[in-house]
């Protein structure tokens, strides 16, 4: 009887949903296997995605190793200099050296992940070597092992979901974002910043935040419901003492996940253009920024390949990554930040102290007034302009008429009899005085210069 781990192989990448038979009677298509263990989570009982599967032959468990997709470390150990970073044999440029070509290693769409079993002293000094791995990997500041995220596997659910342009789009960015990396070594991926393509037109940066709350809740609704695997403890680590500091900031002072939403904007001329101008178009992608890596992680994997219906109600489907961005531009982006914070933290001091005179109503320009009207907006950042109350408008429908006219151009057409001695004052009220007829003669100067105005504009026209 055969009492090592010969026979035994370690199972990852699990759906959550999978039983102990349905595991065994997977892998029965490579030999006749004596059982096969589903691992749990002794905290909250639920699975881990992982398994055991033990064979009766050696050589069964063998041809299963050896057959299955070979996993290979993919973040920044795994690009190096002289090295080749797209795989020399590829059924599509979207899935790595770990696709499964001929589905025997697939569940569910999931690419399982084969290695052999090994005792437990072995398992201890393999986890060490993977913890030293990952803190090596994290001291990486480029983040490139952020870069395969994003990427569609061939052979699952969601692509054979994608259309061929669809597929071809994110061949596209696959090349072009490698490209990037390797020829300018001041790019890096952000941690929090998410680039989002595909975006219907209709879109706006509201729309886009709501989207990427919804996902982060999503996503725990999936983790939840057994559909999708929760973030492992590494990937939750990530980011250190920097990410921890920033969601402690966030709770405290109450600001949501979502730091930052922008889609990009065109002219008529193509150049970019702000979304609160109202003068340009969607360029059908655009950026959010995260709180944190974690919140980053669950949006970027719920919204990848995510559907969303255009103005003429075709679905498109959105891609995203990890946004690559400018060291150094990020660098001074922060030092401009730290020392606004700064500044802000001081002028509270000295406001508290009265040697700083009190805050200041911000006052929109006209312009920026305008614009938000434009977009249909209430409340003071964009109240509507009211009209002037001097010349509201009343209903008249006499001969001639278009629609309606004002209070003044029907007493200016039907003017009241005036007697030599000047204008007759009203039945059992006194005659006006002296300084209110002053005033009556104002008002018909200025009523009578519009009307001029009007007539010469008139006249232009014609």
């Amino acid at each position: 009887m055969i009492t090592d781990n010969s026979t035994t192989l370690f199972i990852r990448n699990l759906p959550f949903t999978t039983l102990d038979n349905d595991l065994k009677e997977h892998f029965n298509q490579f030999g006749p296997v004596r059982y096969a263990r589903v691992v749990m989570d002794r905290a909250t009982a639920r699975p881990k995605g992982t398994g055991f599967v033990c064979f009766f032959k050696v050589e069964d468990a063998d041809a299963c190793f050896r057959g299955a997709p070979r996993f290979q470390p993919s973040g920044a150990n795994a690009i190096k200099k002289g090295d080749a970073i797209a795989p020399k044999v590829k059924h599509s440029l979207l899935e790595d050296e770990n696709a499964d070509s001929n589905g025997m290693y697939t569940i569910e769409g999931r690419v399982l992940q084969v290695t052999k079993a090994v005792d437990r002293d072995s398992a201890v000094k393999l986890t060490e070597v993977g913890t030293s791995f990952r803190e090596n990997r994290d001291k990486d500041k480029r983040k490139l092992y952020l870069l395969s995220e994003g990427t569609v596997a061939a052979g699952t659910a969601l692509y054979t979901a994608l259309s061929p342009l669809e597929v071809k789009m994110r061949e596209d960015s696959a090349k072009q974002r490698k490209k990037l990396i390797q020829n300018n070594a001041t790019l890096h991926l952000s941690l929090t910043r998410l680039s989002i393509r595909n975006l219907p037109r209709n879109i706006d940066s509201k729309d886009l935040k709501a989207l990427a709350r919804e996902a982060v809740v999503g996503f725990a609704k999936d983790v939840k419901a057994g559909l999708r695997a929760q973030l492992s403890k590494e990937e939750e680590a990530r980011g250190g003492d920097e990410m921890r500091e920033a969601e402690k900031q966030r709770k405290a002072k109450g600001k949501g996940i979502v730091r930052q939403a922008k889609i990009v904007f065109e002219g008529r001329e193509g150049a970019k253009v702000s979304e609160e101008s109202g003068a340009g178009r969607s360029r059908g992608y655009g950026f959010v920024e995260y709180s944190s890596h974690r919140w980053a992680l669950m949006g970027l994997r719920w919204l990848n390949g995510y559907a969303v219906e255009n103005s003429s109600g075709k679905k498109q489907r959105l891609i995203v990554e990890f946004a690559i961005e400018n060291a150094q531009v990020v660098s001074r982006r922060k030092e401009r930040e730290e020392k606004a914070r700064t500044r802000s933290k001081e002028v509270i001091e000295l406001r508290e102290k009265g040697e700083a005179p009190p805050k200041e109503k911000k006052v929109l320009r006209k312009d920026t007034v305008m614009a938000k009207t434009r977009k249909g907006m209430k409340g003071k950042k964009g109240r509507p302009m009211l009209p002037e109350k001097s010349f509201d408008r009343v209903p008249y429908n006499g001969p001639g008429s278009k629609g309606t006219k004002r209070k003044h151009d029907e007493e200016d057409e039907n003017p009241k009899k005036k007697s030599k001695r000047g204008p007759l004052a009203p039945k059992g009220k006194a005659a006006s005085p002296p300084a209110a007829d002053e005033k009556i003669a104002r008002r018909g100067q200025i009523i009578q210069k519009k009307r001029m105005a009007r007539r010469d504009r008139k006249q232009g026209k014609a």
